[in-house]
C-alpha cells in the first residue's frame, strides 16, 4: 500500500517538474546525454565527505573516486554495452578498484573487494520482479516479464521526454477525445450557486472497470495507427527510441499490462465547474486491489485556490484500518522556482505518523564569460516534523541536488558537468558527494577476460561467503578514512 502510493506520489511530481521546466529542445545537459550515446567517454571524479553539525569534515581526508565510463555502441559481432572503471584513490595511493559491464540488461561486476572473478548479476532485478509479477515467457527480443512491471518499465524510461511541450496540442487532442467519451458516462447533472452566488453545475460520472481498460486500449490503438501520433512522438523520443517502442510485437505487453491493473470497481468522477467551464472542484476515485492488504481505494480531489492561491491537491489510499493521505500545494515563485508543499500522513486505528514537505525544483540557463552555454539545474527537499502526527521527526531531513552543466556550441565541444548531492540527518550530520567531469573522445575498453560467476548459480554458502568477505574488505578501506 505504501509503495503503490509512493509510485504515485512520485509519477505525479514529475509530471509537474518535467512539464514545467522543460526548456528548449536541446539544452546543455542534453548535449552530454547525446554526445555519451553516441559513443563519446566520460572521466571525472566522484569525492564523498561526512561533515558534523559544524560543518567540519569527520573524515581523515574526504574519499576520492576516479571513473571513467563509456558507451559502446553495438556491432555486428557485439551487442550495445556499458563499461565503468572506477578507482578509490588516497593521496597517490590507490586504495581499491572496480570495473562495471552492463550488456543486455545485464550487470557485471568486478572488483578485489568482492574477489578475483566478474560476477554477473542475472537473474536478481529478474527474481525481484517475478516474484511480484510472475512471468508468462518470451520470445528472446521481448522482456520476458510482462503485464505491471513492463508498464512501469517503459512509465520509467520514457515519461521525462513525453511530458515537454511539443506533445501540447497531442495531448489536447486525446484529452478531448477522452472528455468526449467520459460524457457517456455521466450519471447527474445539478445546477447550484456557490458563497457569492455564482452559478455552478455538479456532474458525475461513473465507469466501470472493465469500459476503463477497454478505453485504455482503444486510446492505445488510436496512437499506433495515427501517423501524426507516431511523428510527433517519434520527434520527442529519438528515432531509434520511438521503433522500439511501436514495434508491432510490444502490443500484446501493453495489452497485457493494462489488463493486470489492479482496478476493482467503477470509476467515480464528481466535478463542479462555473459557467466557463472551468472546474472548481473535482473528485477521482478508484477502488483497487493491493496485494499486501487487500482491497483499497484511491481518491484524488483538487480545489481551485482563490484569486492567485495555488488549487489545494489530495492524493488519499483508505484500506482496512488504514489511510494514507498526501495533501500539497503547488506554485512557481517570482524566482521562476517550482514549489511543492504539504504533507503526507498514515493514520490507523493505534495511531498516527506523518512529516510535512517542502520540494523545490529550478532551472536556470545561460552563457558563462567564455562565451559558452551553461545549463543549472537545483533541488531541494526538506521533510519537517508534523505536530498533530503522533509518530514524527525530531527534527528535518534536507536532500539537496544540483548539477552545472557547461560547454561550447560546437557540436563536438566537450562538455563538463559539476554536480553535488548532499543528505542532511536528524542528527545534524551531512554526507555529501560532489561530481566533476566532462565528456571526451571515445576509447575502446579492454576485452573481459577470465571466468564470469553467475548469481544465479550461486548457492546461499556461495552468496554468505561473498558478502562476508565484500563486507570486511568494504570495513577495512573504511578504517582508512576513519579519525
Amino acid at each position: 500500500m505504501k509503495r503503490l502510493l509512493c509510485a504515485l506520489l512520485a509519477l505525479s511530481l514529475l509530471f509537474g517538474t518535467v512539464s514545467a521546466l522543460a526548456a528548449a529542445d536541446y539544452t546543455v545537459a542534453e548535449k552530454l546525454l547525446k554526445q555519451l550515446q553516441a559513443g563519446s567517454g566520460f572521466s571525472g571524479t566522484l569525492t564523498l565527505d561526512r561533515l558534523g553539525a559544524d560543518g567540519e569534515s569527520l573524515l581523515k581526508t574526504p574519499a576520492v573516486i576516479a571513473c571513467d565510463g563509456i558507451y559502446v555502441r553495438e556491432t555486428e559481432e557485439e551487442p550495445a554495452s556499458t563499461r565503468v572503471d572506477l578507482t578509490l584513490q588516497n593521496g597517490e595511493d590507490d586504495l581499491a578498484q572496480a570495473h562495471v559491464w552492463v550488456q543486455e540488461g545485464v550487470v557485471s561486476l568486478q572488483s578485489e573487494l568482492i574477489g578475483s572473478s566478474w560476477i554477473s548479476l542475472d537473474g536478481l532485478d529478474q527474481s525481484m520482479l517475478t516474484s511480484i509479477f510472475p512471468a508468462e515467457g518470451g520470445d528472446g527480443s521481448l522482456p520476458d516479464y510482462t503485464g505491471i512491471s513492463f508498464l512501469l518499465e517503459q512509465v520509467g524510461t520514457y515519461l521525462p521526454k513525453l511530458t515537454g511541450d511539443g506533445l501540447s496540442d497531442l495531448k489536447e487532442d486525446f484529452l478531448l477525445r477522452l472528455d468526449l467519451w467520459l460524457e457517456g458516462w455521466r450519471q447527474t447533472a445539478d445546477f447550484g450557486k456557490t458563497e457569492d452566488g455564482s452559478t455552478t453545475m455538479t456532474v458525475n460520472y461513473c465507469v466501470p472497470n472493465a469500459a476503463v481498460k477497454n478505453e485504455a486500449k482503444t486510446l492505445l490503438l488510436d496512437i499506433l495507427g495515427n501517423e501524426e501520433a507516431i511523428s510527433a512522438l517519434t520527434e520527442a523520443l529519438g528515432e531509434e527510441e520511438a521503433d522500439k517502442l511501436f514495434q508491432e510485437e510490444w502490443q500484446r505487453y501493453y495489452f497485457q499490462a493494462i489488463e493486470q491493473l489492479p482496478i476493482e470497481g467503477d470509476l467515480t468522477i464528481d466535478r463542479v465547474m462555473n459557467l466557463k467551464g472551468e472546474t472548481l472542484s473535482l473528485k477521482v476515485s478508484l477502488p483497487l486491489w493491493d496485494a499486501q492488504t487487500g482491497p483499497v481505494t484511491l481518491t484524488y480531489t483538487r480545489e481551485a485556490g482563490l484569486t492567485d492561491s495555488p488549487d489545494t491537491q489530495s492524493l488519499t489510499l483508505v484500506g482496512d484500518n488504514n489511510q494514507i493521505t498526501l495533501d500539497f500545494t503547488r506554485y512557481t515563485s517570482l524566482e521562476e522556482m517550482e514549489v511543492w508543499q504539504g504533507q503526507i500522513v498514515r493514520t490507523w486505528s493505534e495511531g498516527s505518523m506523518g512529516v510535512e514537505f517542502a520540494l523545490t525544483a529550478q532551472i536556470t540557463e545561460g552563457v558563462t564569460e567564455e562565451k559558452e552555454e551553461s545549463y543549472l539545474a537545483e533541488y531541494s527537499l526538506t521533510l519537517s516534523p508534523l505536530a498533530e502526527a503522533q509518530q514524527t521527526l525530531s527534527a528535518p531531513i534536507e536532500v539537496k541536488l544540483s548539477g552545472l552543466f557547461i560547454s561550447a556550441t560546437a557540436r563536438t565541444a566537450a562538455t563538463t558537468i559539476t554536480g553535488s548531492f548532499s543528505l542532511k540527518g536528524q542528527d545534524g550530520t551531512t554526507t555529501l558527494l560532489t561530481l566533476e567531469g566532462k565528456s571526451r573522445k571515445k576509447w575502446t575498453p579492454a576485452p573481459i577476460t577470465g571466468d564470469i560467476l553467475k548469481w544465479s548459480d550461486m548457492d546461499g554458502t556461495q552468496t554468505l561467503s561473498l558478502l562476508t568477505e565484500t563486507i570486511g574488505n568494504v570495513q577495512s578501506i573504511a578504517a582508512e578514512y576513519a579519525k
